[in-house]
């Protein structure tokens, strides 16, 4: 997907859960679907500030927006990260080739808020074949990234204690 284009459905200010939102509301569920932060996960970092500025609003309208959204299950916005996860965006997005699967995955592994990436997965992981994308390759895939993801994190934690212990080595010989 290009940063210049991002597939916004077209109905989605008449679907009951958006059509009585107020109009700034409205506003601020459009910009979640299109704005520059999106990614193909559709589970981003929102820079409330930036985004506020960006719409003309108080970033405590957004905030109380993005809550809204929430309740109403349009979005999951988690606080502490300040990620947002559009609920519907496997919808009107497919992953047909392998590429556009590598993106996806690297994308959710980018994901801080472990709720919001595990949601991500499952999402990923229904991707129905009426949205003309390949199950069986998309769960080969996933499979695949989360072994790999798995071996990393092994790595990673192999490579953490490896500098433990030559640290733990170079406390020895400065306190000699």
């Amino acid at each position: 997907m290009s940063a210049d284009s991002r597939p916004v459905p077209t109905n989605l200010l008449s679907q009951l859960t958006v059509c009585d939102l107020l109009p700034d509301q409205k506003l601020i569920l459009l910009y979640l679907w299109m704005n520059r932060f999106t990614n193909s996960a559709g589970c981003y970092e929102l820079p409330t500030t930036m985004a506020a500025a960006e719409l003309s609003l108080k970033e405590s309208s957004l905030i109380n927006a993005l809550e809204e959204f929430e309740r109403r299950g349009l979005v999951h916005f988690d606080k502490t990260t300040g990620e947002v996860f559009i609920e519907r965006w496997f919808s009107f997005h497919s992953f047909k080739k392998t590429i556009a699967l590598q993106c996806l995955f690297r994308d959710v592994e980018k994901i801080k808020s472990e709720r919001l990436k595990t949601l991500s997965f499952n999402k990923i992981n229904h991707l129905s074949p009426n949205n003309n994308n390949n199950t069986l390759s998309t769960t080969k895939t996933l499979s695949a990234y989360k072994k790999r993801s798995i071996e990393k994190a092994k790595e990673r934690d192999a490579l953490v204690q490896m500098i433990n212990l030559r640290l733990m080595t170079v406390e020895k010989k400065v306190a000699v």
